[in-house]
């Protein structure tokens, strides 16, 4: 949200182009709208999904608070995520995965990773310009 904001004022050459309002607008209902999934989430109203997100926003980088809409496009990060529910099933609580193994997937990828590494047809994973 932050990056296409202030990309868009860039851009234009104007500071009032696409608030952080407007950028909160585009990643929920907006979004939902253009995978054609507008009708059932994006918007928090009854017979929709119930996707929520509840935010840690006492952090020293998000602080003040002048505006709830700027802090969070601008200010919040990803780890300041506490808790995460999806069509009303609470998957994370307190920044704990509650729908997934993780251990068992860090196992899983650590069994797998040889063969996602291997190049035995003599390419790299990523070739570099020396």
């Amino acid at each position: 949200m932050a990056l296409t904001a202030l990309i868009q004022k860039s851009t234009t050459g104007d500071p009032r182009w696409l608030t952080s309002r407007q950028a909160l607008h585009h990643a929920t209902l907006q979004s939902a709208r253009a995978v054609g999934l507008g009708e059932t989430l994006g918007t928090l109203a009854p017979g929709r999904r119930a996707d929520l997100v509840l935010v840690d926003l006492t952090g020293p980088h998000t602080q003040p608070v002048h505006d709830l809409a700027a802090t969070l496009v601008h200010s919040a990060r990803s780890s300041d995520v506490r808790t995460t529910i999806v069509d009303g099933r609470v998957l994370m609580r307190d920044r704990e995965l509650l729908t997934i193994d993780v251990p068992g997937v860090v196992r899983e990828l650590g069994e797998r990773m040889p063969a996602l590494l291997d190049r035995s047809h003599g390419g790299r994973i990523q070739e570099y310009d020396t």
